[in-house]
């Protein structure tokens, strides 16, 4: 880690497009300080569901706050040394049926540093995917309760092999 520098805030490769599954519940969205970590510096940071980087396509739509996840806004600090910081994002499961994925943003912006030598990084936005995964959790129940029935039908009695 570059320590000379104050550095640039932003997402990761791994972060600035993610897929969650619907049934994920809390997520820990990790932002970065790179090139630096000198002094302290400062970002805010909001869910968006209007400027896309890129439009849904086909059996897609945009993401909807209090419906597919909890709006969320706020600030982050990095004191001098620290490169991570961490956003919790919340995706909502509605057991309803619906489009196999929505998408929805994680913007950060108002950045507060040396603005001569810091900034926002290369990747200041993150698109969330979440897809739906009702099916699946249909067809492993669907499996569960015919393993159990199975195994009902099959299991020993209180005859030993003798009898």
């Amino acid at each position: 880690v570059d320590d000379d520098e104050p550095g640039e805030v932003g997402f990761d490769k791994d972060a600035a497009e993610l897929v969650l599954k619907e049934s994920t519940g809390k997520y820990m969205l990790k932002i970065s300080r790179f090139n630096g970590s000198n002094g302290t510096l400062a970002v805010k940071y909001r869910t968006e569901c209007q400027k896309l980087k890129a439009m849904p396509e086909g059996d897609a739509r945009l993401a909807q706050p209090g419906l597919d996840f909890e709006a969320a806004e706020g600030a982050l600090e990095f004191c001098p040394g620290e490169i991570e910081k961490l956003i919790p994002i919340t995706i909502l499961d509605d057991k309803m049926p619906e489009p196999k994925t929505v998408k929805f943003d994680v913007v950060l912006f108002d950045f507060i540093g040396p603005s001569d030598r810091a900034g926002l990084y290369e990747t200041s936005v993150s698109q969330i995917t979440i897809v739906n995964d009702e099916n699946t959790r249909a067809i492993i129940d669907l499996a569960s309760k015919l393993q159990a029935e199975m195994d009902e039908q099959y299991s020993p009695g209180p005859s030993s092999w003798g009898q």
